[in-house]
């Protein structure tokens, strides 16, 4: 049986990416009163670490728990900036912030996926253009991406990687060059329609390509021609195919919608949107 969570978009469409803890609390009775089963927990900037680390997560987790709702992965959204920019891949200082991002995830009953963002890459004015420019980027980022790895796995968790457009890795060719190199089956993705969408991937093989590596998801539609978070069916993306797709490839985790919309139209949007894909025929 297929379950429906919601990403933390649920949140922030409400109380914008500044959102607490306690905003966090007071929406997840919402997402259980229209029908999900799921919530995917987030630290959107690192200054609201300490309020999540000295028991907002316990409380969080426990307001899901009374409510039946199941965390389907950890986002550390925070981390994105640290595999976007050269400095960010070359130094090691954001690895004190992931073990607190790995604290957080362990509090959450069930959760086995943290998820990290690749953003898409800042260059410095005057860095220089080369093949060897391009290889030291990738060896730095496979190196960081290990580093990441070597502390989630040792907290046996599994690292996602949700890939957005013009990041270094690119798209699920990118993303699959650099599991043959790290060679982790703890190494997956948090598989975002609307990225891929817009990163021009073929949808029908895409569940197929990344087999045994989807660790998550984010359901949302675009037009392909911007990176948007539209609610599915409001887009082009062909989510028959897609989703058949995807259940053919094995994945049994939830189907976590995104859906980024005024506050006013959060309720109406998610409802619409996993209305549209129960309506799909998928047999």
């Amino acid at each position: 049986m297929i379950r429906f969570g919601v990403s933390p978009a649920f949140v922030f469409s409400r109380h914008s990416t500044r959102f607490t803890v306690e905003d966090f609390c007071a929406s997840l009775p919402a997402a259980k009163r229209l029908g999900f089963n799921s919530y995917q927990p987030e630290v959107y900037f690192a200054d609201t670490l300490p309020d999540w680390v000295n028991g907002g997560a316990a409380r969080l987790n426990q307001v899901g728990r009374d409510l039946g709702l199941r965390p389907s992965q950890f986002v550390a959204h925070f981390l994105m900036e640290r595999l976007a920019t050269p400095e960010g891949m070359a130094t090691s200082g954001d690895l004190d912030l992931l073990k607190q991002a790995v604290g957080i995830a362990r509090t959450f009953d069930g959760c086995r996926v943290l998820t990290v963002a690749l953003g898409p890459l800042k260059l410095p004015a005057g860095f220089p253009i080369g093949a060897s420019a391009y290889a030291d980027l990738r060896r730095q980022l496979a190196d960081k991406i290990r580093a990441y790895l070597q502390i989630v796995t040792a907290a046996d968790l599994n690292l996602a990687l949700e890939i957005l457009p013009f990041s270094l890795v690119g798209n699920a060719d990118g993303f699959l060059r650099l599991a043959h190199e790290i060679d982790s089956p703890r190494l997956g993705v948090n598989l975002d329609t609307g990225h891929a969408w817009a990163a021009r991937e073929i949808m029908e093989l895409l569940p197929s390509k990344l087999a045994g590596r989807v660790f998550g998801v984010h359901l949302k539609d675009n037009d392909s021609d911007r990176n948007q978070a539209l609610t599915p069916g409001k887009g082009t993306i062909p989510w028959q195919p897609f989703l058949r797709s995807l259940l053919a490839s094995g994945y049994d985790g939830s189907w976590d919608l995104e859906i980024a919309c005024p506050a006013s139209a959060v309720d109406a949007e998610y409802a619409a949107g996993r209305a549209f894909l129960q309506a799909l025929k998928l047999d």
